[in-house]
């Protein structure tokens, strides 16, 4: 009888320990999905601002969006390298990568997310900051697809409407928007579908999948990535944007002075 007592006791107080963590796990998550959101959010806007038709400073349009993208991508890798070369930061992945590995393994979801991000900022310059945001809100119709094709998630009918009235809301919109552009829709529609695919891979780099452990922590992920992103793009906007002919004749790259200017924007 007394063990019993005390069993119960010991449950009634593991129990009692067990919610406040539960709450604090809850509290920390929608902290960082907060945190996401008002960042991707600002980010979004400043981008539009850049590649809209006024530009900053009333310079215009920012002439070149996956170089601009390029450009971030290559300061993110080199922040991230910083943060584990000053140890703010200790890495969790002792085991190094070799470059067979690395390409097969980190290559796919580079290209993919630098895709994402870049055609996302290339949308900005066809279509409204609303009509972008409405459209990249389908991002959980794709992530939903990948899941289920990885099996990282199982059908449910839940799910299905889940991704019926998101379905629904993104036809009414496009069928309501005044200022339809057919190529910036395109654009920000295959960059919904990439960072559908691009986030279903990181999940599965962090979390690990049926065999295959985690690769590191996202920090790590990031300074993995970023490369890869940074090249995706930068040949893209190689091959596409004339850099050799926009950049020399615009504002932004007027003088020494505008262009160390407009690089420290660019890093923002």
């Amino acid at each position: 009888m007394q063990r019993k007592a005390m069993a119960r006791r010991q449950g009634i107080n593991g129990g009692s320990q067990s919610e406040p963590l539960n709450v604090l796990t809850l509290a920390r998550n929608l902290g960082l999905i907060l945190a996401w959101y008002i960042l991707s959010t600002t980010l979004g806007l400043y981008n539009k601002k850049l590649v809209g038709k006024d530009g900053l400073f009333g310079k215009g349009a920012f002439p070149a969006p996956l170089f601009m993208s390029s450009a971030q991508f290559l300061i993110q890798a080199l922040l991230a390298k910083a943060v584990f070369y000053s140890r703010v930061v200790e890495r969790t992945a002792r085991n190094p990568m070799s470059w067979r590995e690395y390409i097969h393994t980190i290559g796919p979801n580079g290209v993919t997310t630098g895709l994402d991000v870049g055609l996302s900022n290339l949308s900005l310059a066809y279509i409204t900051m609303s009509f972008y945001t409405m459209c990249k809100s389908t991002v959980p119709i794709f992530l939903l697809l990948f899941a289920f094709i990885w099996r990282t998630e199982r059908p449910s009918w839940a799910l299905s409407g889940v991704v019926l009235i998101i379905s629904i809301g993104l036809a009414l919109l496009v069928m309501g928007e005044t200022a339809f552009n057919g190529t910036g829709f395109v654009l920000v529609m295959v960059a919904s579908c990439l960072s559908g695919f691009r986030f279903t891979l990181t999940q599965v780099f962090l979390q690990g999948h049926q065999e295959a452990g985690a690769l590191g922590g996202p920090l790590e992920m990031l300074e993995l990535l970023t490369p890869v992103m940074c090249v995706t793009t930068l040949l893209i906007s190689v091959a596409s944007e004339r850099l050799h002919m926009v950049l020399p004749t615009s504002p932004y790259f007027s003088s020494v002075e505008h262009a160390l200017i407009t690089l420290g924007i660019i890093s923002l």
